[in-house]
């Protein structure tokens, strides 16, 4: 049965909350000098983490158990932030590595929780249910994103995480700690990468539990950040744009038309090709800080702040 247009939008609403609080994380990361591309790995441990609370404590909690699940996600995702930031800022160790490290730290922790706390990998899609407040989490998810602009683009402390991104030399110098700055940027970005793993199954569960993996969606909100210039009215289009693409072709996929003469997985590839190509594009207008991956080491210290 083909899914109705006005269904396909409510999925793209859906299913852009989440992937725009990861691009606000990769933004937020981004105009601190941060990289991190580890985010799919710990969207993985976060969604992992929220069907395991979910599928062990419904029963005695009810739905409340989501609120929990979320909150226990954040600190993992903190979890996960400390490493990064205790590598690259502590050891200086080269950020894309550490990165790729935790990315696939993360996919093993997505196997290894499930196996340890119910002996399954896969979930069923009874055992995670949870009645969906689903306009509510768009509206939170939107007044959230934009708060975070507001305060990046408005206020002095996001003139600060500019100005740590952009030339932290002279933002030391006004006696603004660089390094602690960035480890609490790096802290706050991975428990939102970590978040928006599991408000990926709250809202459309079969994103993960079909899977186990989200189908390199936190590689993708690199390219899509990258595309809008780490901007955040930019990059809420191109995510709107790439969400609409994903559910529309999701649904045509049971056209019978379709099915005859294109392979599905062919089909589903369709939305990553139009980001890869849009990324080529765009790419040679694509800006980054001359600070960034670079390790800030301030003058007479090895080591510490």
């Amino acid at each position: 049965m083909l899914l109705s247009f006005s269904t396909i939008l409510v999925n793209t609403l859906l299913f852009a909350c989440p992937l725009l609080l990861l691009c606000t994380g990769g933004i937020l990361n981004t105009r601190a000098g941060i990289v991190n591309f580890g985010f799919d790995g710990i969207m993985c441990t976060g969604a992992a983490t929220y069907c395991i609370i979910v599928s062990q404590l419904k029963n005695n909690f009810g739905g409340g158990v989501a609120i929990l699940a979320f909150f226990i996600t954040i600190i993992i995702g903190i979890v996960f932030g400390l490493i990064h930031s205790l590598a690259t800022l502590l050891f200086r160790t080269n950020q894309f590595l550490v990165s790729m490290v935790i990315n696939y730290f993360g996919y093993g922790l997505a196997v290894i929780l499930p196996l340890t706390f119910t002996g399954e990998i896969n979930y069923s899609l009874a055992s995670i249910y949870i009645y969906q407040f689903s306009w509510i989490a768009i509206l939170v998810t939107f007044l959230a994103i934009y708060i975070f602009a507001a305060i990046l683009f408005l206020t002095k402390l996001g003139l600060y995480i500019r100005g740590i991104g952009e030339n932290p030399t002279a933002v030391a110098l006004n006696y603004i700690h660089v390094r602690r700055s960035r480890f609490y940027i790096s802290l706050f970005s991975s428990s939102l990468a970590c978040f928006s793993g599991a408000l990926f199954v709250y809202v459309l569960p079969s994103t993960f539990i079909y899977s186990n993996n989200f189908a390199g969606i936190g590689f993708l909100a690199i390219a899509l950040w990258m595309m809008a210039h780490s901007r955040f009215f930019l990059t809420s289009i191109i995510c709107f744009i790439f969400s609409f693409l994903y559910q529309y072709i999701n649904a045509s996929q049971t056209f019978i038309v379709i099915s005859n003469n294109i392979p599905s997985w062919l089909w589903g590839m369709f939305p990553y090709l139009i980001a890869l190509v849009s990324l080529m594009i765009f790419r040679p207008n694509t800006e980054l800080l001359k600070s960034w991956a670079q390790p800030y080491v301030k003058a007479g210290r090895k080591w510490l702040c």
